[in-house]
């Protein structure tokens, strides 16, 4: 029996560990490290005993492989978490690999407990999640109310939360959107935010702005316009298109600088 006293001892570990990798910022892309970090880290250590606690409660009686892996899930989870506080994207880095590694640590936690219904279950959840939020960022206007980083995390999400139980998927979809809710209303009460703030949209913004500052660049001493749109099917929200205008300025300064015909 899994001993939630002990899982609460390794989320705490686990916690110092993160907040200790996220205070170092290596996450951040070279056109964010001028920017001030929007959060702490310090609330990741009671934040990850307690769910560690509530894990080893939930999984009492489960194999050993079937804790270790939602032990990992809580630290990508965490991690993605407090990135998308931080930038307001999901990397894919994170998101993207963790698609074929807990397929793979699903279907041993259904051999380590012979419940190969639970696995189909969490293919289907996650499959479905995944349709359920792409659909929902496609009629998001502009792509500004839900990113492409939502719709990657759903489909693990959904295969994490569905190898329990059909339930555990469905609400936490619709908990997503009622928290994020509650905590937009809580902050324009407070005035920390306006209609137009960005309030960690999880947008994977990395290939946006690569292409727009790509297509943002200088020619000839002027600057490009910037597109509104991106390649790939990804809306370009105001933060990335700003992001381009200034990569854009950086770029012409530079051209100003060392071009021969501006120092005659």
């Amino acid at each position: 029996m899994t001993s939630p006293l002990l899982l609460a001892a390794v989320g705490g570990v686990v916690g110092t560990g993160l907040s200790r990798w996220l205070s170092l910022q290596s996450y951040r892309y070279e056109d964010e490290r001028h920017r001030r970090c929007r959060t702490t880290w310090w609330w990741l250590v009671p934040g990850m005993v307690l769910a560690h606690f509530a894990l080893g409660r939930r999984l009492a009686g489960q194999p050993v492989v079937v804790v270790l892996t939602y032990v990992l899930a809580l630290a990508v989870l965490a991690t993605l978490m407090a990135i998308d506080m931080d930038v307001h994207r999901l990397p894919d880095r994170l998101t993207v690999p963790a698609y074929p590694v807990f397929a793979v640590l699903l279907a041993l936690c259904s051999w380590a407990s012979g419940d190969w219904g639970a696995y189909r279950r969490a293919l289907v959840c996650g499959a479905a999640m995944f349709a359920v939020y792409f659909l929902l960022a496609l009629v998001s206007p502009g792509g500004a109310g839900l990113g492409f980083g939502d719709v990657k995390l759903a489909g693990v999400l959904g295969m994490l939360l569905g190898w329990f139980a059909w339930p555990l998927a469905v609400v936490a979809t619709f908990a997503a959107f009622l928290i994020g809710g509650l905590v937009a209303m809580v902050l324009l009460l407070l005035r920390r935010a306006s209609r137009t703030s960005s309030i960690a949209l999880a947008v994977d913004d990395r290939r946006c702005v690569a292409r727009a500052g790509h297509r943002t660049g200088v020619a000839g001493g002027r600057a490009l316009p910037v597109p509104r749109m991106t390649v790939d099917g990804c809306a370009t929200s105001a933060a990335v298109r700003a992001a381009a205008r200034r990569r854009s300025g950086r770029l012409q300064r530079t051209w100003r600088r060392t071009d021969p015909s501006r120092t005659a």
